[in-house]
């Protein structure tokens, strides 16, 4: 069976937005793990 992840795209509009996107990168890829 093949599994989907799906990210609710809510963040701190006051964080730095790189390092947003970094941690959503690091948890695609621990997901497809």
């Amino acid at each position: 069976m093949k599994l989907g992840m799906f990210m609710m795209p809510l963040h701190n509009p006051a964080r730095n937005l790189t390092e947003v996107l970094a941690e959503d990168r690091d948890a695609v890829i621990r997901a497809n793990e």
